[in-house]
C-alpha cells in the first residue's frame, strides 16, 4: 500500500498539469525558421527622397506610394510643355479657319500687278515713248553742237589771250557733259527700240504664275475639300506633381 500510494499521487500530478497546459489562451512560442521573398523598387527617375511613407515590415497593397521624391525640374518641364501645346493649338485653329479675307485680296492684288507688268513687256514700248526718245537725243545733240562751238571759240580766244585758261576749261567740261548725254540718250532710245527682252519676259511670266498660285491657295482656304495640315504633336513628357513618388509593385 506504502508503494503505490506515491505512484497514484504522481498520476495525479501529471494528469493536472496535463489538463492545465490544456486550458491556456496565451501565445503559443516555438522556435524555427521564417522564410520571406525580398522585392527591391526603384525609380525611373532619380532625385532626392523627399518622404517615406511606410516603415520596414510594414504590409503594403499594390500601387500604395512609398517613397516621394523631390520634383526637381520637372515642373519647369510640364510648364513647357504646356506652353508648346497652346502654341500648336493656336496654329492647328488658325488653319482650320481658313485665310482671312484681308490675306486674299492682297493677293489679288498681287496677281493684278504683276499680270498688268508682264503686259506692258510683252507689248513693248508705245510710239510715244520712242518719240520722247527720240527727242530726248535730238536735244542731246543740239547742246552737244553748242557744246563743240563754244569749246572752239573759248580756244581761239585763249589762243588770242583774250580769255584766261579757266574759261577753255570750263568750255572743256561742258562739251565732255554733252558727249556724255548725247551717249546716254543713244542707249536709252536703242533700248526702247529693241523692245522687251527674253529673260525679263521669263521673269516676269515666272514671277505671275507664282503669284497666282499663292492666291489660288489663299482662295481656296482649307474649308473646301481640303483638309488643314496638323501641327505638330509636342512629345509626350511626364506629368510634374508636387513631388514625384515609388509605388509598391503590383502582385503578379
Amino acid at each position: 500500500m506504502r508503494r503505490v500510494l506515491p505512484v497514484l499521487v504522481l498520476v495525479a500530478v501529471m494528469a493536472a498539469l496535463l489538463f492545465r497546459s490544456q486550458r491556456r489562451t496565451g501565445p503559443l512560442v516555438v522556435s524555427g525558421f521564417l522564410e520571406v521573398d525580398e522585392v527591391r523598387v526603384g525609380s525611373r527617375v532619380g532625385g532626392r527622397v523627399a518622404r517615406v511613407a511606410v516603415e520596414e515590415g510594414q504590409r503594403v497593397a499594390p500601387g500604395e506610394v512609398l517613397v516621394e521624391l523631390e520634383p526637381y525640374d520637372l515642373a519647369e518641364q510640364e510648364a513647357g510643355a504646356r506652353a508648346e501645346l497652346a502654341v500648336q493649338q493656336a496654329e492647328l485653329a488658325r488653319l482650320e479657319a481658313g485665310y482671312r479675307a484681308t490675306e486674299v485680296a492682297g493677293a489679288e492684288a498681287r496677281v493684278a500687278q504683276l499680270a498688268a507688268a508682264l503686259e506692258r513687256l510683252e507689248n513693248g514700248p508705245r510710239a510715244q515713248e520712242l518719240e520722247a526718245g527720240r527727242a530726248d537725243l535730238r536735244l542731246a545733240e543740239a547742246e552737244l553742237e553748242l557744246a563743240r562751238s563754244e569749246h572752239a571759240r573759248a580756244a581761239r580766244l585763249e589762243a588770242d589771250a583774250v580769255t584766261s585758261k579757266n574759261a577753255l576749261d570750263r568750255a572743256g567740261a561742258d562739251l565732255r557733259g554733252a558727249e556724255a548725254k548725247v551717249d546716254a540718250r543713244r542707249a536709252a532710245l536703242g533700248l526702247l527700240e529693241e523692245g522687251t527682252r527674253a529673260e525679263d519676259l521669263a521673269q516676269a511670266r515666272a514671277a505671275l504664275a507664282e503669284a497666282q498660285a499663292a492666291h489660288d491657295e489663299l482662295a481656296q482656304g482649307y474649308r473646301s475639300g481640303t483638309s488643314p495640315p496638323r501641327a505638330p504633336r509636342p512629345r509626350p513628357r511626364r506629368r510634374a506633381s508636387t513631388r514625384s513618388s515609388v509605388a509598391a509593385p503590383s502582385s503578379r
